[in-house]
């Protein structure tokens, strides 16, 4: 028998139908919530001590905004609720749209237009850092 289709060779629909399935199961399954809750002390700096420490800067960046925010996380109370269902069936017409192809707006949603720009300003807020740190490693 010939071997599996890689990920990249599979029909699209069906891949994307599986992912969903994955992906309804994990949130339906998921425990995060309740490890969440587990994880509410403060952690022991004596744990530490005899270990060398210095100082660092770390800066975590997640992400700019995705088309998931763009849709279910954009606006606040009531305005949020209003705008949804057009929000929605934007990205069901842009999930439509792309049915055939790997791409997606609901599984590893890509950047929305606003995100794009978020990303480009914390690119050049971290490259215009004057203390002498890299804090961008390219």
């Amino acid at each position: 028998p010939p071997p599996a289709p890689a990920p990249a060779e599979r029909p699209a629909l069906g891949h994307k139908l599986a992912l969903f399935g994955r992906g309804l199961m994990q949130m339906v399954l998921s425990t995060e919530g309740h490890a969440a809750r587990r994880l509410d002390c403060e952690p022991d700096p004596s744990l530490l001590q005899g270990w060398a420490t210095e100082h660092r800067t770390v800066v975590f960046v997640r992400h700019g905004e995705s088309t998931w925010n763009e849709m279910f996380n954009r606006g606040r109370g009531l305005q949020r609720f209003l705008w949804m269902p057009l929000r929605l069936a934007r990205g069901l017409a842009r999930e439509a749209a792309s049915i055939m192809s790997t791409e997606s707006t609901f599984i590893d949603s890509p950047l929305s237009p606003r995100g794009i720009q978020q990303a480009g300003e914390i690119r050049k807020a971290l490259r215009s850092n004057d203390d002498g740190h890299a804090l961008l490693a390219e």
